[in-house]
């Protein structure tokens, strides 16, 4: 298995558990819990507290992963916001 792979695996098993530590600055993905920074432009990788860059494949999985983050980020926000307005 590949050492890029590995990383992937483990971002998207930590942003489906706990999807509140991640932050997204333009094309930077920090990771609060472990400190860890990921460049999401082009060619996708991980640059803090090393540089490795991920393949074709697994720079897919990751870019699919972080639309999934997002989608679900976007959701909980309104969610929350939907009760905040319905004073529940």
């Amino acid at each position: 298995m590949s050492p890029g792979k590995i990383v992937v695996d483990k971002l998207l098993k930590d942003l489906r558990d706990r999807p509140e530590d991640f932050s997204a600055d333009g094309v930077v993905l920090n990771d609060k819990g472990t400190g860890y920074r990921y460049f999401l432009g082009r060619f996708p990788r991980m640059y803090a507290p090393y540089n490795m860059g991920f393949g074709l494949i697994q720079s897919y999985r990751l870019g699919r992963g972080i639309e999934l983050w997002k989608a679900r980020k976007h959701y909980l926000t309104s969610e929350n916001l939907e009760k905040e307005s319905d004073g529940g």
